[in-house]
């Protein structure tokens, strides 16, 4: 039987709604398939990378999905660094025989960021590494036979401008917003 960790940021745990309600949840009860969410809100991916043996190697899950970045990129963190990191937690899913899947984390909606976060001024440039991030998810997937779930694409207009109706603060999903994340994963 399948069982599948999802381990990440405040996006897998579900930040701010019911515990049911967030996409790892609501995926378990699409699926037949054990779901367990590792989602830590705040965590980065070095974070992820302390915590993948206990969290992720030790359940003895058939696949995981690896989704961080943002914690990072808000703290200013390389995006070298978290390329470095996510690459390591993938290697490490392979080698003990888990199904890696990297997910794509989603865009920020500026303007509805900056009136709940105000003590991050920059969620432009945040925007544009997250770009970058997805862009080098999808490299990376394909150069090493990885796959991704790109959630990103969920959260945007045809112009590729956040949807602010599937946000609660401009970065955390809503219930709705969560449900379609738990609908896109193919696995």
């Amino acid at each position: 039987m399948r069982k599948i960790v999802c381990i990440g940021d405040s996006l897998t745990f579900g930040h701010q709604v019911r515990r049911a309600q967030s996409w790892p949840a609501l995926l378990n009860s699409k699926i037949g398939a054990e779901v367990i969410n590792k989602g830590i809100c705040g965590d980065t991916s070095g974070g992820l990378l302390g915590r993948f043996q206990p969290d992720v190697v030790g359940l003895r899950p058939t696949h995981v999905i690896i989704m961080a970045g943002v914690n990072d990129l808000m703290w200013q963190t390389p995006l070298g660094v978290v390329k470095a990191n996510l690459s390591a937690l993938v290697f490490q899913a392979m080698q003990y025989g888990i199904k890696p899947f990297l997910g794509v984390p989603i865009p920020v909606v500026a303007a509805l960021a900056r009136k709940h976060w105000s003590f991050m001024p920059d969620w432009e440039r945040i925007n544009e590494e997250i770009n970058l991030l997805r862009q080098w998810i999808f490299d990376f997937s394909t150069g090493f036979g990885c796959q991704y779930i790109d959630f990103y694409q969920l959260f945007v207009d045809a112009d590729g401008r956040p949807l602010p109706d599937f946000y609660l603060d401009g970065l955390h999903p809503t219930a709705d917003g969560n449900q379609m994340m738990a609908d896109f994963v193919k696995l």
